[in-house]
């Protein structure tokens, strides 16, 4: 008597099964991009606005600013969400104002450091980020070492993306005098760039009024660029000192 042996199954050759899972793992990555997307969406609506610097309702900032803390804790490394955060976070920080609400400046600031934080662990070699982070650190008062670390970082990473050198400005024109002989570098690598390469109406907003403690730096990158290009600076009602 013949008896019939056992039908097999269909087999799959290892290169099909990789490729199936690849695409499962593509499709599980796509569908969780998407929800991510939807769970900030707002929130990355309000930060193009502001950017833009559209109008925005009264309670826009603070009823999302707590999808912050969310990225954070969650460990959202997407760029376009951090960015997003971020911008957001900086329009609260100039809501903020320590004489009238000292306990909100205070958490607003902390909130700010701990987002920085979280998104300098996302991305090291961004220096707008380091610039911000000092901008914080200056307002909590931090010692001059560690600011002239994070400016220099900063000049180190970014040394000729116009918006930041123009932020890096803004601080290097309040920041004491040990704290430019730290960064001491940094500051004059600033100044040669801002003097060699700038257009005119950057540069005449950048050195509007330079602070004291910043003219003896400008003095000495001053001294440096050729007469052509101090003729066409000064030309351009923009006075830099003399040695």
């Amino acid at each position: 008597m013949k008896t019939e042996s056992p039908q097999k199954g269909p087999t799959y050759s290892p290169a099909l099964l990789g490729f199936a899972a690849i695409a499962a793992l593509l499709l599980a990555f796509s569908i969780w991009q998407q929800v991510t997307t939807a769970r900030f969406a707002t929130l990355m609506l309000l930060a193009k606005k502001i950017e833009r610097a559209e109008p925005i309702s009264a309670d826009a900032i603070p009823t999302y600013i707590k999808q912050t803390t969310g990225i954070v804790a969650a460990g959202y490394c997407r760029s376009d969400i951090v960015r997003a955060g971020l911008t957001v976070l900086l329009a609260d920080l100039d809501r903020q104002n320590s004489t009238d609400d000292y306990e909100a400046w205070a958490a607003a600031m902390a909130r700010s450091e701990d987002y920085l934080h979280h998104a300098l662990a996302c991305s090291p070699g961004d220096g707008n980020l380091w610039v911000r982070l000092a901008m914080v650190r200056f307002a909590i008062a931090a010692e001059p070492r560690e600011l002239a670390h994070l400016m220099t970082q900063s000049v180190n990473l970014a040394p000729a993306e116009p918006n930041i050198v123009a932020a890096r400005f803004v601080l290097w024109n309040k920041l004491n005098a040990a704290t430019l002989q730290e960064a001491s570098r940094a500051v004059d690598s600033d100044l040669r760039l801002l003097l060699t390469q700038a257009p005119m109406p950057m540069l005449k907003s950048t050195l509007a009024a330079p602070s004291e403690t910043l003219l003896p730096y400008l003095r000495s990158a001053a001294a440096l660029i050729g007469e052509p290009r101090r003729s066409r600076i000064e030309a351009a009602g923009i006075t830099l000192p003399r040695p």
